[in-house]
């Protein structure tokens, strides 16, 4: 196999990581304000309030895993860090509202993703979205972005 053969496998093995990586940090995002609100009252809008509040964190974890794949620093980085996020958050939201509706209506949390539309999460969403969770998700892309663009090294 020629050097650059190697290059491509391993760009391709790193974006499958990246890709496997995010999903597995939108799933662990989606199940952290669950088990906070356990010991609580049930509320809607608390729980997406809390779901919010781990939007930095996952902009932490997806910029190490970026920058754990070999992925260089500069603006490439950086939006890949913010798509990453943005995918991360969308799954981490609709988890969460499947878990919702899973647990008023009484179905698991599977039979709840297969029967809940992208549509309905959206609504469940929308319908408990405060100021403070806007500037929280807000304040996770811009550091999702500012880290995947910040150097790791001085030039």
């Amino acid at each position: 196999m020629s050097p650059g053969s190697h290059q491509r496998i391993n760009t391709g093995l790193g974006l499958i990581a990246t890709l496997l990586g995010t999903s597995c940090i939108a799933a662990l995002w989606s199940f952290l304000p669950l088990f906070a609100t356990i010991s609580g009252g049930f509320d809607s809008g608390r729980l997406h309030t809390l779901l919010a509040f781990g939007g930095p964190v996952a902009a932490l974890t997806l910029f190490g895993l970026l920058a754990f794949n070999g992925y260089r620093a500069g603006p490439g980085r950086g939006v890949a860090a913010l798509l990453l996020y943005l995918t991360a958050a969308a799954y981490a939201n609709y988890v969460t509202s499947a878990g919702l509706i899973a647990g008023q209506l009484g179905y698991t949390l599977a039979e709840a993703m297969q029967r809940v539309g992208p549509e309905l999460a959206l609504a469940l969403v929308r319908s408990s979205f405060t100021t403070l969770d806007l500037l929280l998700y807000l304040a996770g892309a811009g550091l999702a972005a500012l880290l995947g663009a910040y150097p790791r090294e001085r030039p």
